[in-house]
């Protein structure tokens, strides 16, 4: 397959934007429910949360609350969203394992049997080491990688994009892992935690907190340029292998919700992303705004969608149900 690998779609930032007034419409509810699809304590629980709170904060008619569904690679929480009425009292925040739990038969849904309202964040992957495992750095990582192939313990979500991406990484260098499945980004942190396993995926935030206590050692990032949270971490494409992932995240609706609640939706979300608690929590934690309205979003998840479907199916992986 092809060597070159970089599943993250170009994003651009906000800059400047100011807060302008959203257009009100009439919803069945006292509050609208935002399924984040992980469990609490995970990258897509903050965002969703910091992303909610700033919501709430410009005084909508209908407050969100954050309900976490997690389990099955995120499939769990977008099924719940998927059958709920489309109303607008339900949303979904989900970010690129609706995509590949689908198309890795973890479950039915996808992007497409929602209704995308608006890409709001742009993070990167950083591969991480526990405090107790056999290497400390990228080089020392990848030499007993491959001295000891399928010898060490890594967790992931299995089919989720904790897996995929050092997958991918794997393939490029030429190393054998031994997977171990987890539900969800704060399992695969207690595991790390207690060494009971020697490797993980993790976002920058998580990455660079248990980094500066110690309980990690982060090795390789899977970013287009050096993390400036962990600017002594070198690159995958510094080491020789031209690896990019990231997760971005986004908001969904239920299938058939009219466009005016999705419009609704969308506006308030950007303007979400202007407030300034949003943005110097989102710097600390190195996640980047990447907004972009339904119909860009729609047609990036397509092109995302394609991507992976093809990676998967070079890598023989794709099962989709």
């Amino acid at each position: 397959m092809n060597k070159r690998i970089s599943l993250v779609v170009a994003f651009c930032m906000l800059g400047g934007m100011t807060a302008s007034a959203v257009a009100q419409v009439n919803l069945p509810c006292g509050s609208a429910r935002l399924v984040v699809a992980s469990n609490p304590g995970g990258n897509s629980d903050a965002i969703g949360r910091v992303v909610a709170e700033a919501v709430n904060r410009n005084s909508p008619a209908v407050p969100l609350q954050v309900v976490n569904i997690g389990g099955q690679a995120t499939m769990r929480g977008s099924i719940e969203v998927a059958d709920a009425r489309p109303d607008g009292c339900t949303l979904l925040i989900n970010h690129q394992s609706l995509i590949l739990s689908h198309l890795t038969a973890q479950g039915p849904v996808t992007y497409s049997n929602l209704v995308p309202v608006a890409r709001l964040t742009q993070d990167y992957s950083i591969v991480n080491g526990a405090s107790g495992a056999p290497f400390d750095d990228a080089q020392s990582f990848l030499d007993y990688a491959r001295a000891h192939p399928e010898e060490i313990l890594t967790g992931a979500s299995l089919g989720g994009t904790s897996h995929i991406s050092l997958l991918l990484l794997s393939e490029l260098a030429g190393i054998e892992l031994k997977y171990v499945s987890y539900n969800g980004l704060q399992e695969r942190i207690t595991a790390m935690l207690g060494n009971h396993i020697q490797l993980s995926e993790a976002d920058i935030g998580v990455s660079a907190r248990y980094s500066a206590s110690g309980d990690f050692k982060p090795l390789i990032a899977l970013s287009e340029d050096r993390i400036p949270q962990l600017p002594e971490i070198p690159t995958a494409r510094e080491l020789g292998y031209d690896v990019v992932f990231g997760l971005a995240h986004g908001i969904y609706l239920p299938a058939e919700t009219p466009d005016e609640i999705r419009d609704y939706y969308a506006n308030l979300f950007e303007v979400a992303l202007s407030d300034p608690q949003l943005l110097a929590q989102f710097e600390a934690n190195g996640t980047a705004i990447s907004f972009l309205a339904p119909d860009e979003y729609e047609a990036a998840l397509t092109v995302e969608f394609n991507a992976y479907k093809l990676l998967l199916e070079n890598m023989g992986m794709l099962d989709m149900p």
